[in-house]
């Protein structure tokens, strides 16, 4: 079926995401149409981003017991794994159904040592095993997904 011939009520489902360039429904509708510019998907919730830079996220961290509200889906399971939390940064990993979410997977299986499962999720986020440290890594993806305040 074309797009416009998508129906009133569909289109009321449908997101339009900022810096991604693409339209698609909620997560569980399915999708009209894809045109992503990034890596990021709705079902990653990437469509909020906080005016945060590096340094006021990892002061987040260290001053709060739970991440922002305003945080994307991305930057909590990276709250989590900053915080030193790693259940609940695997627990919401795993519900980011995107490259983006299979590269924090990764990172995280890298942390508890599981060199081949973390190699599984390299390989479904399309990126090499990274070569700098678990925690290096970590900030290079907290820094990938601020977007500059």
């Amino acid at each position: 079926m074309p797009h416009s011939a998508h129906s009133v009520t569909d289109l009321e489902n449908c997101c339009v995401v900022p810096n991604a360039r693409y339209l698609t429904t909620r997560p569980g509708l399915g999708k009209l149409n894809t045109y992503r510019a990034r890596t990021h998907d709705v079902t990653d919730d990437s469509t909020t981003f906080p005016a945060m830079t590096f340094e006021e996220f990892c002061k987040h961290v260290d001053d709060s017991k739970e991440p922002s509200a305003d945080l994307s889906e991305t930057l909590k399971a990276l709250w989590y794994a900053k915080k030193g939390n790693w259940k609940k940064a695997h627990e919401l990993a795993q519900d980011i159904s995107s490259e983006d979410g299979s590269w924090i997977h990764a990172n995280l299986h890298r942390e508890e040592g599981d060199l081949e499962n973390a190699r599984y999720w390299y390989d479904r986020a399309g990126r090499p095993v990274s070569s700098l440290s678990v925690d290096d890594e970590r900030d290079e993806l907290i820094r990938t997904f601020l977007r500059p305040a």
